[in-house]
């Protein structure tokens, strides 16, 4: 849950040329995806809808064209030789970002689910319930093999969408890093698992004001708090993988590649621009109508 702005964002970045009208519809698509945990009364709607829209103002305002600029850098980079030590400054800048959304959404929480009902907040977590058993299935409960088999695919789907076809090379190199994947999803679920009672132990106590406002910015915009040190430990090295992996690839782009990884950026580069324009031509109106 506290990951849906983020993965709403990057699923649209997928969805390559639909970008500008899918990001005008995501106070539509993420009230959506909310319910899906939780049904709510036609006044929560009202109110999630008009916390959402707010959110997405100011994103598109003021992060857009941010995201413009870090895609400027990257590709400013892949052009000169890409170091690891450029790999993990532009993944830092990237947490910074999450972060600041985070801090944003969790506001919004504060205020939306103290809201509801008893009978509300037991249908949320019986829905985290059936998440995380769905989730033990389908990557906790299969082989080591699975597991690499399924690293593979998302790693060449993830590199396939931003620079095209692959190199017999570039694959093996996937292969190589899956191998070297350390297993997290145990841990992962494990976390998972201490977020939710988290979550249940705020809304039981009926927290309110700052108190609640910080205990949900712990649990939105710090997860990282409750990781165990292995957890940690094993996700720095999978990091380390990824970086090693990225570099890699970068270094043997061909000219067909290079061309694709371009052109994609300018893209969404663009693309922020004109959402963030429209943004603030939109407030502009807004505050003249006032």
């Amino acid at each position: 849950m506290p990951k849906i702005l983020l993965l709403s964002l990057v699923a649209l970045m997928i969805g390559g040329c639909t970008l500008k009208a899918s990001y005008n519809r995501l106070d539509w698509v993420l009230g959506n995806y909310l319910e899906r945990y939780v049904e709510l009364d036609s006044a929560q709607q009202i109110a999630l809808k008009q916390r959402l829209a707010k959110t997405l103002a100011w994103h598109r305002t003021t992060q857009l064209p941010v995201y413009a600029i870090w895609l400027h850098s990257v590709k400013y980079d892949v052009q000169h030789g890409l170091t690891e030590a450029q790999v993990e400054q532009h993944t830092l800048e990237l947490l910074l970002y999450w972060r600041a959304l985070m801090m944003r959404f969790a506001d919004d929480m504060a205020v939306l689910l103290p809201g509801l009902s008893p009978t509300q907040q037991a249908e949320l977590f019986e829905s985290f319930a059936a998440k995380n058993a769905d989730y033990e299935d389908r990557y906790i409960k299969v082989t080591r093999q699975q597991q690499r088999d399924n690293y593979t695919e998302r790693l060449e789907d993830s590199f396939e969408s931003w620079l095209g076809s692959l190199t017999e090379s570039q694959r093996q190199w996937i292969q190589t890093a899956a191998r070297e994947l350390q297993p997290i999803a145990k841990q992962s679920l494990q976390m998972r698992l201490r977020w939710q009672r988290q979550l249940k132990r705020v809304l039981e106590t009926q927290q309110a004001g700052n108190s609640l406002r910080l205990a949900m910015q712990t649990l939105f915009v710090d997860p990282e708090s409750l990781r165990s040190a292995t957890y940690k430990h094993m996700l720095e090295h999978n990091r380390q993988v990824i970086s090693r992996l990225i570099v890699d690839v970068a270094h043997t782009l061909t000219d067909k590649q290079r061309r694709h990884f371009n052109q994609r950026v300018d893209k969404y580069v663009k693309l922020f621009h004109e959402l963030a324009a429209e943004g603030q031509r939109e407030a502009s109106s807004q505050c003249e109508a006032c």
